[in-house]
């Protein structure tokens, strides 16, 4: 089988998405504007704050089932989770923390949504981008550089095809490699509208731990256009985050499918992934062997794997890779490089190369 790539936070953050300690300190912004909204003497004050945090403020309501006699109480549960993120470092590490508080979970994965969603609205794709030195192709970064691999001397049913022969696990709550394939293929192949939707729906992506909304191509029902916080669906939206295996992942007959592509993949290639113990677990709950029986036969089964380790010391690097083999008896090599995702692009285009 052919290719996965893993795709961390570090590998978004090319474009302005938020690393773990940012969407920490966003979350952390947001939650005191909303704390700070219910001060208001004017109660309708609020809806003069920007529409993410509108769209938290409803969502934490909502939960509370807007009673006013909790107003209180919601003060108090939004000065207290401030408190802890404070003191952690990531909003992932403080809802695992907390798995057994339904109110921090509640709280905390309406926070994601809206913090995402802002960063969507100013990242380099976005309708209000702060990156405008970064060209709309996004020339520059590893999205034009997969792109530039994928349709080199290739047709449209030819760049179809490896489409195919790939898998991406995004452990990011964002949607920007969809948005960006599904506005690239069009532009590039002069394609419509429903054979791009068509195209993009048919890629093997899979989030484990859920995604802000679907965009409006994508075949789900709760749908959220790219970077727009709507705050009449909040809890819809924040009922897709998923965290460090809490929400039944391993159950997921998607996840079970996007495990059997990652063992019996030829590359794998991981992008900006922190490599947290949930979510080596997550890719390896069971030991992987390399021992493969079929038919009455059995053969040996073997990978390639890659990281970026862009500012990952050289102790940290061998350990990771360790844990690595030792879940996985089929990695064959496994090459780290102290680099950016789009720097690894084009150190290693010989073995990404889809010709």
């Amino acid at each position: 089988m052919g290719t996965v790539f893993i795709i961390g936070a570090g590998a978004s953050n090319e474009i302005g998405m938020p690393i773990g300690i940012d969407l920490r300190n966003s979350i952390v912004d947001i939650l005191t504007a909303v704390k700070g909204s219910f001060s208001e003497t004017d109660n309708a004050s609020y809806l003069n704050y920007p529409d993410y945090i509108v769209l938290a403020r409803e969502g934490i309501l909502e939960y509370y089932k807007y009673e006013s006699k909790n107003i209180d109480k919601i003060r108090s549960s939004l000065e207290d989770i401030i408190q802890s993120l404070e003191l952690t470092s990531s909003i992932d590490n403080l809802l695992y923390d907390f798995r057994n508080s339904p109110e921090i979970q509640a709280i905390g994965k309406t926070a994601i949504v809206s913090a995402i969603l802002k960063a969507e609205s100013v990242c380099a794709l976005g309708n209000n981008s702060e990156h405008n030195e970064i060209k709309p192709s996004l020339e520059g970064t590893w999205y034009h550089s997969l792109f530039l691999e994928l349709n080199k001397q290739a047709n449209l049913s030819e760049f179809v095809r490896r489409l195919k022969d790939i898998y991406f696990i995004i452990f990011n709550y964002d949607r920007t490699l969809e948005y960006y394939f599904y506005n690239s293929i069009m532009r590039f192949y002069k394609t419509n509208a429903n054979e791009t939707a068509e195209i993009v729906n048919n890629m093997n992506i899979y989030h484990p731990y859920g995604q802000t909304g679907y965009l409006e191509f994508q075949k789900n029902h709760i749908k959220n256009s790219f970077g727009n916080p709507q705050s009449n669906n909040a809890v819809l939206l924040s009922s897709l985050i998923k965290t460090f295996m809490l929400d039944n992942i391993a159950t997921d007959e998607e996840y079970k499918k996007a495990c059997d592509f990652l063992y019996d993949s030829e590359k794998v290639i991981f992008l900006g992934f922190a490599f947290y113990p949930q979510n080596i677990d997550l890719l390896f709950p069971d030991k992987v062997s390399r021992s493969i029986k079929g038919n009455g036969v059995t053969y040996l089964k073997t990978s390639f794997y890659y990281a970026t380790f862009y500012k990952v010391s050289k102790i940290n690097q061998d350990a990771i890779i360790s844990k690595l083999k030792d879940k996985n008896e089929r990695i064959r090599d496994f090459i780290g490089s102290d680099m950016k995702c789009v720097d690894f692009f084009g150190e290693y285009s010989s073995v990404i190369s889809f010709c």
